[in-house]
């Protein structure tokens, strides 16, 4: 389904979201299998109770894997940002909304977990 009102490909914007995709993605998966390979070599358990921010301050591969997660975490959230941009430019409402209401959700849920997790 080809649907003209959406923007194509060559819209002035439109690609950084490709980008963002990709580029975090990359990003995310690469610290990841580092932080895993580390923890192979380094001979870690593997389990934790500890929240991200705990990873993350503790260094070592746990703190790889941890950014890596974080990363691909934000990854749709900055995608959603950035359509979003690219949305309003374009004047394009309905789909404007439809992107700010997935990036309501997306933020609220991330908060809510911060937090659900934290009280745990």
């Amino acid at each position: 389904m080809n649907d003209e009102r959406l923007p194509a490909p060559d819209v002035p914007g439109w690609g950084i979201v490709a980008t963002i995709l990709r580029g975090g993605t990359i990003v995310a998966v690469v610290a990841i299998g580092l932080g895993l390979a580390w923890a192979l070599l380094a001979g870690g358990s593997g389990r934790t109770d500890r929240t991200v921010v705990e990873l993350i301050a503790g260094g070592g591969p746990d703190a790889l894997i941890a950014i890596g997660l974080l990363a691909l975490t934000l990854v749709p959230i900055a995608a959603l940002a950035a359509a979003a941009s690219v949305f309003a430019r374009l004047g394009e409402r309905r789909a404007l909304l439809v992107t700010a209401a997935v990036l309501v959700l997306l933020l609220v849920s991330l908060v809510a977990a911060a937090f659900l997790g934290a009280s745990a």
